[in-house]
């Protein structure tokens, strides 16, 4: 599918501005997170997965070691593309990054550029990418998917789209057997939202492979040892807290990255100095995953509780599930059992005689004309706790 030695030299020839070093090759520069991107694209692409959902922080080249796999590929194969945007900003940024990276190749690797505006970029061996704006907010037209059967997909910022149905209508342009497809959705969490949905799915799929890129791939994000940052956050006596030795134990087996001080040091500088409020931290530097996602969704509870909780009910047993079926008449609907993704109720235990429960509810549009969700929610009640036993959603 792709020569990645190749590309390697691709990128080399590449130039970008950077914030420390205004132009250099990307090849130059290239960090441990875009290597580890590349690494899990190509461990994903042997093992025969074409479509990717990656999680990223903040700051550490994703977009653009994205948008050059982009042309490299517009170049070595020709393919029907598109790349998605969250705002018509990010647009035109990505539109200017291609023409700096076209501008830098030599001339015998380049393909004719025969269009290239707000819209689209039209290559001379037949690749066309489109460039989408999803928006941050909801609306009626579904057009991403519109008019368009897309081979190659690069869709960023997804957690912030406005409107997730128009996911479902880009995907359903998507190729699922051209043997040229290759899809990225990238983005930062935003909470619970429609782009968990899809990290969480990826975790069970067998034609996507979820990828975690963070803070701790990138050399540079350590506090030298010596150093003053080193002596202030760590010191010849330094020993790791109790949600550092989780996070060390945790990062090593679900990705086998082993956490040093160095690291850690520059972690305790970084919510000492830089970012001081903590649920940003995890939301803009997450350690592991569920830390993005928690962080992002409540401001109320601290991440370290957030994470744990978080844990704990993934490794909760599944509910059983179901979905309603209605006919012509209120007394033909029925019940019957169906995956989760299509359920409307969820069951983690059966009624208990004798047991006492509580119903809350939270109807659809009751803050809002565009809050359309809605939850009924039913928990056991004990004189110390309660527990959820099912969910209507």
């Amino acid at each position: 599918m792709i020569d990645f030695g190749q590309f390697g030299e691709f990128i080399g020839a590449l130039e970008i501005n950077t914030k420390e070093r205004n132009r250099v090759t990307l090849g130059e520069t290239l960090l441990g997170t875009q290597k580890r991107f590349i690494q899990q694209v190509r461990a994903g692409m042997d093992d025969g997965v074409r479509e990717f959902v990656t999680l990223k922080c903040r700051q550490i080249g994703i977009s653009t070691i994205s948008l050059a796999f982009d042309m490299y590929w517009m170049f070595s194969h020709e393919c029907q593309g598109a790349i998605v945007v969250h705002e018509e900003g990010a647009r035109d940024q990505f539109r200017a990054i291609l023409d700096m990276y076209y501008d830098s190749l030599p001339s015998e690797w380049k393909q004719v550029k025969v269009q290239h505006n707000r819209n689209q970029l039209v290559l001379g061996n037949g690749s066309m990418f489109q460039y989408k704006v999803a928006g941050l907010k909801q609306t009626s037209s579904k057009a991403l998917g519109r008019s368009s059967a897309i081979s190659f997909g690069h869709m960023t910022e997804v957690a912030y789209w406005g409107d997730p149905e128009q996911i479902g209508s880009l995907k359903s342009s998507m190729a699922e057997e051209n043997d040229n497809r290759f899809f990225n959705w990238e983005s930062t969490a935003n909470g619970f939202n429609h782009f968990n949905d899809m990290w969480t799915d990826a975790h069970g799929s067998v034609s996507v492979r979820p990828i975690f890129i963070t803070w701790w791939s990138n050399e540079f994000y350590r506090a030298s040892k010596g150093g003053a940052k080193w002596r202030q956050y760590w010191g010849p006596k330094g020993r790791a807290t109790s949600q550092e030795k989780d996070w060390i134990i945790q990062v090593e087996r679900e990705y086998g990255h082993q956490l040093d001080e160095e690291q850690l040091a520059w972690y305790r500088w970084c919510r000492a100095e830089k970012v001081t409020d903590e649920m940003q931290l995890y939301a803009e530097f997450p350690t592991l995953p569920e830390d993005a996602f928690v962080a992002t969704g409540s401001k109320f509870f601290t991440g370290k509780t957030m994470s744990a909780a978080y844990r704990v009910i993934n490794a909760e047993p599944k509910p059983t599930t179901f979905r309603f079926q209605f006919g012509e008449d209120f007394t033909d609907t029925s019940i019957i059992e169906s995956p989760e993704r299509n359920a409307h109720l969820k069951v983690w235990a059966e009624p208990v005689k004798g047991a006492y429960y509580a119903i809350g509810a939270d109807p659809a549009y009751g803050s809002s004309e565009e809050s359309d969700r809605y939850a009924v929610q039913v928990y056991r009640c004990w004189a110390n706790r309660v527990e959820q036993v099912a969910e209507f959603c």
